[in-house]
């Protein structure tokens, strides 16, 4: 097996038992998002590596585009129950943002699609770091021994990304780069969370 089916592969087991761990104790609710965060890194992550899908890369396209607001609403909900707040409002918006992204692509056409991913894809990012920074807040406050680890693993997470924003996909499935934008600094900086803060 190939390191990038080996990493999917990883991501996908640990996400499903973080998951399962999340969902039978309610207390530890922000385990069930991170599980669903590895899960939904490793669906994003299989683009690199998976071969003859069995529709266009437009749709490969719109799936990938889909599958952000969801890793959005994982990350954001992961900082936030972590970090001991839920807030109803966000609860509601989140899972609200998930249904309406993949109606503006469609809307949006062929032609406007790169855009309105573009668009979609700083607002999701502003979201993410937004909650990461509420995150750290409230680490300092709470747990200050644990701040500064945790600041430089986000800060390194996110640069990691900042040069490849838009990985290129799999010769087989397309001939240049993938239109969406990739999530996977939003990825990257909660699964270094999760070892440092748990």
């Amino acid at each position: 097996m190939a390191l990038p089916q080996a990493v999917s592969a990883t991501l996908a087991l640990m996400g499903g038992f973080m998951f399962v761990l999340g969902w039978a104790d309610r207390r530890q609710s922000h385990l069930a998002y991170f599980g669903a965060l590895s899960i939904g890194w490793a669906i994003a992550e299989s683009r690199l590596w998976l071969r003859d899908l069995p529709f266009e890369n437009a749709v490969a396209e719109f799936l990938l585009g889909a599958l952000l607001p969801m890793l959005t609403l994982a990350a954001v909900q992961f900082l936030l129950r972590h970090a001991r707040l839920r807030l109803r409002w966000v609860d509601l918006a989140l899972p609200l943002q998930c249904a309406v992204m993949p109606l503006s692509l469609v809307a949006a056409g062929p032609e406007r699609l790169y855009p309105m991913a573009s668009f979609w894809y700083v607002l999701l990012a502003l979201q993410t770091v937004a909650a990461a920074a509420f995150y750290l807040r409230r680490q300092y406050r709470d747990r200050r021994r644990s701040f500064w680890p945790m600041a430089v693993l986000l800060a390194v997470a996110a640069g990691s990304d900042s040069a490849s924003t838009t990985a290129p996909c799999d010769s087989h499935l397309t001939s240049r780069p993938s239109s969406m934008p990739s999530d996977t600094a939003n990825s990257r900086a909660m699964k270094a969370s999760s070892r440092v803060a748990g």
